[in-house]
């Protein structure tokens, strides 16, 4: 049963600990007027941008976009789950988690589960050497090209025709077997019996970022299916998380300077083979967020190897689409097309490393992809295509976070349209958050919501010492004032790590996210001031929004009684005013 902590103690924890000494005791970070600067952990930088306000409880990266609070810091920088984070943190305060439909057991040790994928390494790589049927995987890894040094670097093994070889050598462990299935080396009967996973096949061991063994991947010798069997989900090994190849890649380089990602374990083997140690594989399943995040860490320049074919296109599709929300000036992405019936392993061998990196340098960046490719499907010499086009990008770019290279590819993309960067921004406002209409008391109205926002998210006791006017509920930021205003009042102290931890899962959360980061709360000097201003311009402002609306009404036909008062009220403050 899954483990549940309350929403009680999540908030308490967080309102407890200090962000920045969490932070602190795992990056070097110093002081910078009232917040922390220091280099991002999670991309390559050289000037730091990677900014933790004490007051907001918050951490925010303005060359990657990272952001969150303890939690979310915690469960990125050591790869941990919420509840994984929860308790690292409560440890620190030497606090006990409660948890909600468990027996509060201790946390699930898995060194166990470690010790027996190292035996079960060891175990393949002695079948490669010494097991009487030796000769048909080695026979089949010349025939590969593999050498007996790539061999050995990367871990090969065997795994004999046999149903309770592995079983037979690690039930000497002693240990029951729940957990030797936990390892994902067995299968169960459907008589309750278990046997062997891995039969009749070559053995790459895949390791995580310390270099343990967590998994298995094996490749059938000959014929049969499928023909590669990778280790299913276990409590240590996760496939959205795990990329194999990365840990040699960081034995091979100290400093990764770019990462080629392509399909399976025999492109990653042959390419460091030729003498290209930057790749690495996925795990039978497509790029996932978890992958980008854990490769942003270690380079800024990431090249997707594709097949040149149909599939090979759409996968490329796929992991555009996960690859938009990284994009910013500090990462760069490429896609390369190999030609069809070509993979990396194949095409390495023929043409070499030389060339194969000078296909990399050729290969088109991911915004450039994007705007060919689009423009395909459009006639582009018509004003119908060229609408279709803008139309078919709008979803695209809604997913590329604002700053220098969506600035860019707007420009390229205006030349594309004949349009100004000016006019295609002005065409792009119209549909992006927060909405500008026509009415200019409406749009700046929203302007002073999104202030007010901003301030309240800055210095959230503002809502105890005023009382929140009226706001038109038919948009989403007047309705992210009044929620927020009322989690405020209801949360006492309160911080942007609580506020973002408690509108998490909410629709509000990137909204608030983009409004933690307005510059002009810090530079006030008199906050709580320019807060009581902006609520009466706000009310006063809905007054004429109102006014306007019950005047339009009255001219199309009759008022309710309850709007003739509202109107005569409103006609009379006005004339007063």
């Amino acid at each position: 049963m899954a483990k549940h902590i309350p929403n009680y103690f999540i908030n308490e924890l967080l309102s407890r600990i200090d962000i920045v000494d969490v932070i602190k005791a795992r990056i070097p970070i110093k002081k910078r007027g009232a917040n922390y600067l220091g280099i991002c952990p999670f991309h390559q930088e050289k000037s730091p941008s990677f900014t933790v306000s004490p007051t907001k409880q918050f951490y925010h990266c303005f060359g990657c976009g990272e952001h969150g609070n303890a939690y979310g810091f915690l469960m990125a920088y050591e790869h941990l789950n919420f509840v994984e984070a929860v308790e690292e943190l409560a440890r620190s305060l030497a606090l006990d988690v409660p948890y909600e439909g468990a027996n509060n057991t201790p946390k699930e040790n898995f060194e166990d589960l470690y010790d027996l994928m190292n035996k079960a390494q060891a175990f393949f790589e002695k079948n490669l050497r010494t097991h009487p049927n030796k000769e048909l995987p080695i026979t089949y890894l010349k025939n590969r090209g593999v050498t007996g040094k790539s061999a050995q670097r990367f871990g090969l093994g065997f795994a004999p025709d046999a149903w309770d070889l592995m079983l037979k050598h690690l039930k000497s462990s002693q240990l029951d077997e729940a957990t030797l299935l936990k390892t994902g080396l067995f299968v169960s009967h459907e008589q309750g019996r278990i046997y062997d996973r891995f039969r009749r096949r070559v053995m790459f061991p895949i390791h995580d970022a310390r270099g343990r063994v967590i998994a298995f991947g094996g490749r059938v010798i000959d014929q049969g299916e499928p023909k590669y069997l990778n280790s299913p989900e276990t409590p240590i090994f996760h496939k959205g998380r795990t990329l194999y190849g990365l840990y040699e890649a960081k034995q091979a380089l100290k400093n990764l300077p770019q990462i080629l990602i392509v399909e399976g374990y025999m492109d990653v083997l042959m390419l460091a083979q030729a003498g290209i140690h930057y790749a690495v594989a996925t795990l039978g399943t497509a790029t996932t967020e978890e992958h980008i995040r854990l490769l942003l860490k270690e380079t800024n320049e990431l090249i997707f190897c594709f097949d040149g074919d149909r599939a090979g296109r759409e996968a490329a599709w796929r992991a555009l689409k996960i690859c938009l929300s990284f994009m910013s000036g500090s990462c760069n992405m490429r896609f390369l097309f190999l030609p069809e019936h070509e993979d990396p392993d194949s095409l390495v061998q023929k043409i070499g490393k030389a060339q194969f990196e000078q296909k990399i340098t050729q290969a088109p960046a991911l915004g450039e992809f994007l705007l060919a490719e689009c423009a395909k499907k459009f006639d582009l010499r018509t004003i119908g295509g060229k609408s279709q086009y803008l139309a078919e990008l709008t979803p695209y770019f809604d997913k590329i976070p604002q700053g220098a290279y969506r600035l860019l590819l707007e420009e390229s993309l205006a030349r594309r349209l004949s349009l100004l960067s000016e006019q295609l921004t002005a065409l792009w406002t119209s549909k992006k958050w927060p909405t500008t209409s026509n009415n200019k008391k409406t749009n700046k109205t929203l302007d002073m919501i999104e202030r007010t926002i901003a301030l309240l998210l800055n210095s959230p006791q503002l809502a105890q010492k005023f009382t929140l006017p009226h706001v038109p509920e038919h948009h989403e930021l007047a309705a992210l004032l009044t929620n927020l205003w009322q989690f405020c009042l209801e949360t006492q102290p309160a911080h942007f790590g609580l506020i973002l931890e408690a509108f998490k899962e909410t629709s509000f959360h990137e909204a608030l996210t983009l409004l933690s980061t307005h510059t002009y709360t810090e530079m006030l000097k008199d906050p709580e001031g320019e807060f009581s201003d902006l609520l009466i311009k706000l009310e006063s402002l809905q007054e004429d929004v109102s006014l306007e609306h019950l005047l339009t009404k009255s001219r199309q036909g009759e008022l309710a009684e309850a709007e003739k008062i509202q109107l005569r009220a409103l006609l009379l403050r006005h004339k007063k005013m």
